[in-house]
């Protein structure tokens, strides 16, 4: 199975947020995830995440593929450098 870090739509009309899910790569975003691994608000000045880093490491670890818009998320948070380190470790 393919599996795709997502985000998901959630929220009211003017007041929206996004969840970051994993979902098999096949279904579309608003069907089941596999797994919740964060939650992404931009309303407030602050812009509140909550990521379950060590949930995000492990999908990459095994595969899943972040669409651009998760992949960006996942940059500025600093996730995406810590599994590139992860990965230059286990190749030496």
């Amino acid at each position: 199975m393919a599996a795709k870090l997502k985000l998901a739509r959630v929220g009211k009309v003017h007041s929206r947020s996004f969840r970051l899910i994993v979902v098999d790569s096949r279904k579309p975003t608003n069907s089941d995830f596999i797994e919740l691994v964060g939650h992404i608000d931009f309303v407030h000045d602050n812009k509140v995440t909550n990521l379950k880093e060590d949930r995000i490491l492990y999908w990459l670890s095994v595969g899943a593929q972040p669409t651009e818009s998760a992949k960006s998320i996942l940059k500025t948070s600093g996730i995406m450098r810590k599994f590139a380190e992860s990965k230059r470790k286990v190749q030496v």
